[in-house]
C-alpha cells in the first residue's frame, strides 16, 4: 500500500485523543461532576473556541447531504456522549475502548454486508469480555450502544465530506444548549477547579476538537474500514493505563474477551497477484446506501 504518512499521523493523534476520552469518560464516577455536566464542558468548549469558523461551517453543512449532517450530529453528539458515560459507569475504561471502537469493524461489516471471519471473532471476543467481567454485563450491552452510534458517525462522516473544523461544530454546536440545561450548575459551582479544567482539555478540546479533526483526515486519507480496525488497537493501551491510573485491573477471561477483539480487527496482510511481498491493502471500503 502506498505510504500516506499524513493518514497514519492523523490517525495517531485520533487514536491519543481516544485513550483520553475512554478514562476520562471513566473517571467521571470518581469526581464531583456527573455525565450531564462533564457534556456541558465538552460540547460547550469546541462551540466556543470554533466561533470563528461558524459562517464557513453553515455553508458547508447547507450543500452537504442532510441525512449525512444527521448521522455526524446524532452519532458524534450528545447522544453518544451520554450512554458511553452511562456504560461507563457500569464497566471500566478499558470496556469503553474495546466496545465503542472494537464493535465498529463488526457493524460496519453488518451494514456493508461484508461477512467473514473477522465479525465473527470480534463478536465472541466481546462476548467473551461480557461474561469475563462480573456485574459488567449490562455496561457492555449500554456501549454497544453506543458503538452503534459510533458507526453512523464513520460512515456518514465519509458521505458528507464536511471539513474537519465544521464536523466538529455539527457535532458540538447543536447540542451546546441542550447540554447545558442538562447540567446541574450548582455542581459544576462546586467542584474543584482541576477538574473541570481536566475535562475542558481532555474532553472538550483533546477530544471535542482534536480527535474529530485528526479522524476526519484520517478518514480521508485511509477510509473507513481500514480507521476503524487500526483504530481498535487502542483498547490494549487503555486497559494498560487505567491499570495504573485508575487501579482497574481486568479479570483473566477479560483480558481474553479483548484479546479475541483485538485479534478480529488486526489488519490481515494478502498476497497481491504478481508480488512478492505481502500489502497492508486488505480492507475493502463498505458501500454506503443513500439511506442511513
Amino acid at each position: 500500500m502506498r505510504s500516506n504518512a499524513k493518514g497514519f499521523l492523523a490517525l495517531a493523534l485520533a487514536m491519543t485523543a481516544w485513550v483520553g476520552f475512554a478514562l476520562s469518560t471513566r473517571a467521571i464516577s470518581f469526581t464531583q461532576l456527573e455525565a450531564p455536566e462533564v457534556a456541558a464542558i465538552r460540547f460547550l468548549a469546541p462551540t466556543v473556541l470554533l466561533l470563528p469558523w461558524w459562517r464557513k461551517a453553515l455553508q458547508e453543512i447547507s450543500q452537504a447531504d442532510p441525512k449525512a449532517c444527521l448521522g455526524i450530529a446524532v452519532g458524534g453528539g450528545l447522544p453518544f456522549f451520554l450512554i458511553t458515560a452511562w456504560g461507563a459507569g457500569l464497566s471500566s475504561a478499558a470496556h469503553v475502548s474495546i466496545v465503542n471502537l472494537g464493535a465498529a469493524p463488526l457493524l460496519i461489516a453488518l451494514t456493508s454486508r461484508r461477512f467473514g471471519p473477522q465479525p465473527a471473532i470480534i463478536a465472541t471476543g466481546i462476548a467473551v469480555l461480557a461474561l469475563g467481567t462480573p456485574g459488567s454485563g449490562a455496561g457492555v450491552l449500554i456501549l454497544l450502544a453506543s458503538a452503534a452510534l459510533w458507526t453512523i458517525y464513520t460512515l456518514t462522516q465519509g458521505k458528507a465530506r464536511l471539513s474537519p473544523l465544521t464536523t466538529v461544530l455539527l457535532m458540538s454546536a447543536p447540542w451546546a444548549i441542550p447540554a447545558l440545561l442538562l447540567a446541574d450548575w450548582s455542581s459544576l459551582s462546586h467542584a474543584p477547579a482541576t477538574e473541570i479544567w481536566l475535562f475542558v482539555i481532555v474532553q472538550g478540546i483533546a477530544s471535542g476538537i482534536l480527535s474529530a479533526v485528526s479522524y476526519a483526515i484520517a478518514l480521508r486519507e485511509l477510509g473507513a474500514w481500514f480507521c476503524s480496525l487500526a483504530g481498535a488497537i487502542t483498547p490494549a493501551i487503555v486497559m494498560t493505563l487505567a491499570a495504573f491510573i485508575l487501579n482497574e485491573i481486568p479479570s483473566p477471561m477479560a483480558c481474553l474477551g479483548m484479546a479475541i477483539v483485538l485479534a478480529g480487527t488486526l489488519p490481515r496482510p494478502r498476497r497481491r497477484p504478481g508480488q512478492g511481498t505481502q500489502a497492508l491493502d486488505s480492507y475493502p471500503q463498505p458501500k454506503m446506501s443513500d439511506e442511513m
